[in-house]
């Protein structure tokens, strides 16, 4: 059995084509692809800035986004979802997770946004990139 080959900053930047043929204006990368550190099990990890993203269908744009991204670049692909608004917001917060990889990221693929797409006053989550989508099952916490 052949040993995959680790994943490379060419490969992210493979996939973030790929991302911005399927309509992202911006795509970044970070982790251990840009750090230098990936070997064959690693993940590309990727954000994806839309000129607007419709929050309430992010989780499956995500999955379909990182199969198109898999698919182009032959390895696992992880995705974040933005938006430019909620983009530039995360931006602002020293806490969120773009403060957090800010210094680690590269623009692997770029493509002429739509300024005019861009919704800057909706109401913005701030989601984590392994947020999941709502369940319809509740818990209620006991307190126990």
């Amino acid at each position: 059995m052949t040993e995959m080959a680790a994943p490379t900053l060419e490969d992210a930047r493979t996939a973030g084509r790929a991302l911005t043929g399927a309509g992202a204006r911006e795509v970044l990368a970070y982790g251990s692809v840009v750090a230098g550190g990936a070997d064959p099990v690693s993940d590309i990890d990727l954000v994806a800035i839309f000129d607007d993203v419709d929050y309430k269908n992010r989780w499956q744009l995500r999955l379909d986004l990182m199969r198109i991204a898999g698919d182009a670049c032959g390895h696992y692909v992880t995705i974040w979802v933005t938006d430019v608004a909620e983009w530039a917001a995360q931006n602002k917060m020293a806490s969120s997770f773009a403060a957090a990889i800010r210094d680690n990221l590269v623009v692997v693929a770029a493509s002429q946004g739509d300024d005019s797409a861009v919704v800057w006053d909706k109401p913005r989550p701030c989601p984590t990139p392994t947020s999941r989508p709502p369940t319809t099952t509740s818990s209620k916490h006991t307190g126990a």
